[in-house]
């Protein structure tokens, strides 16, 4: 199956076969490096997998599981992670360009260093995540949870295309909008 798609990605579709299903179970697996550019694999789960260096750059995996997962160094760029859940996952050093996480969570997940230009992050759960040293240009924060965020040496914060966050807990929202979220996030990456 992961051979097929490979095969089709390389080809640009002349052989092999685009994958192409819905919650595949890929829960522990090792896939190092593993490319399954372009594939349709929403509802996927990769809780717990280990997939290091992995491309999965305008992917389809929307709702899919990726809780404690290890997908540092991963290319995603323009990758569709809309109600995901990648909670605790480690995705250090990544490159997320313009990938969208709607509604996605996020909480206590390791984005540090990674590549979040333009990434969408609307309605998206970051409690407790970090975001040190992560480039945020142009990336979306609309009804974006950060209670607990880490956002130390985070830059591009002055380019956000909407700002809209709420820093507080659950029980007791913190919203802040427009200038007065864009300089709470400054001031968080100065800490």
């Amino acid at each position: 199956m992961i051979e097929d798609h490979q095969d089709w990605a390389s080809s640009a579709g002349r052989s092999g076969r685009q994958l192409v299903a819905e919650d595949l179970d890929f829960h522990g697996v090792e896939l190092l490096a593993v490319e399954l550019v372009d594939a349709r694999i929403p509802g996927a789960n990769f809780s717990g997998a280990l997939l290091p260096r992995a491309d999965l750059s305008g992917s389809n995996l929307a709702s899919a599981l990726f809780v404690s997962a290890d997908l540092s160094a991963a290319a995603m760029v323009k990758a569709v992670l809309d109600y995901a859940d990648l909670s605790g996952a480690n995705l250090e050093g990544s490159n997320l360009r313009r990938a969208s996480f709607i509604e996605a969570t996020l909480a206590k997940a390791r984005l540090e260093a990674a590549d979040l230009r333009g990434v969408d992050f609307s309605d998206a759960d970051l409690r407790g995540a970090v975001l040190a040293r992560s480039n945020l240009e142009a990336a979306f924060f609309d009804g974006t949870q950060l209670s607990g965020a880490d956002l130390r040496g985070a830059t591009g914060l002055e380019t956000l295309k909407r700002c809209r966050i709420d820093i507080g807990g659950p029980d007791q929202p913190d919203i802040h909008d427009g200038e007065s979220a864009r300089q709470w996030l400054l001031d968080a990456a100065r800490a």
